[in-house]
């Protein structure tokens, strides 16, 4: 094996230098990063030693975080300052080569970091970190079908926006389709979307929406403007972006959260709306 890779010039020649010096039982098996050319007692010198112990750590990121939550989960487990982790993934997207990013007009991966436990390689960056996840990504949307969103005019940095949405604004997983059926709707009706998880990106995790949160200024706020944000507003799962690729059909404008299992009522008019949104007040069912 050595000889095929072109570690040694000769096998046979290593075999009976090995027998000669008696290293047939002090070489360990392994997994060895060895260099080609390499002369016969360092291969020896290397084989007896052992492979290097290279130690990995189990990170769990969840779905629906953002990129600042999942920095303080990296640092918090693999030592990997926040700061650091924050900048690499908010300026330096355009930095990884992964075609799927090509179509993203933001700087940053928020979006892309996939949802999943991984195993870190002690020593790994902040570079290496986000690479592995979004890799991840590729892999688990590699089979995603886009046509649909693609004959409706959204792109793909636009599935992974809906699906951004749909993972903060569905907690219950049949719900999902229907709210990809909304945003769908919307943008076709030219709507605004007018989704409180859009604001919350923007100000921070509070319990309470206040109107004057509404009117605050930024591209995300689908209060004020028009279409979808920019990019994602979190990491979503799998199943949010399945339902983003390919949502449910529906004639459903309006959407509130009514029940104590998390779960929507929808409705097509405003009227209904406001009709869900006063029995919500009044308890959930």
């Amino acid at each position: 094996m050595l000889a095929e890779k072109g570690i040694v010039a000769n096998g046979t020649m290593f075999y009976f230098l090995g027998r000669s010096e008696g290293l047939g039982s002090r070489l360990k098996a392994g997994r060895y990063t060895l260099t080609t050319g390499s002369d016969y007692d360092a291969v020896f010198a290397v084989l007896e030693k052992g492979p290097a112990v290279i130690r990995y750590t189990k990170v769990a990121i969840p779905e629906g975080w953002t990129v600042k939550q999942v920095a303080a989960r990296v640092e918090s487990v693999v030592g990997i300052p926040r700061d650091e982790f924050t900048r690499v993934a908010t300026t330096g997207a355009k930095t990884f080569d992964f075609e799927f990013l090509k179509a993203d007009p933001t700087d940053s991966v928020e979006g892309y970091l996939f949802p999943k436990t991984y195993e870190v390689k002690e020593k790994s960056t902040a570079e290496d970190v986000i690479r592995l996840m979004l890799t991840q990504y590729g892999k688990e949307t590699a089979a995603l079908d886009l046509s649909y969103a693609a004959s409706k005019g959204v792109s793909q940095h636009g599935v992974v926006t809906i699906a951004s949405i749909i993972e903060r604004e569905a907690s219950v997983p049949r719900d999902r389709p229907l709210v990809a059926s909304v945003i769908y709707n919307r943008l076709a009706s030219h709507m605004r979307l007018q989704l409180d998880s859009t604001v919350l990106y923007v100000i921070g995790s509070k319990e309470k929406v206040l109107l004057t949160d509404l009117q605050t200024p930024s591209p995300y706020n689908t209060y004020l403007h028009e279409g979808l944000p920019p990019g994602p507003i979190a990491s979503p799962g799998l199943t949010a972006l399945q339902a983003a690729a390919a949502p449910a059909k529906s004639n459903y404008l309006y959407y509130i959260m009514d029940h104590k299992d998390g779960s929507q009522s929808f409705a097509v008019g405003y009227a209904e709306f406001l009709r869900l949104k006063a029995g919500a007040k009044s308890g959930l069912k």
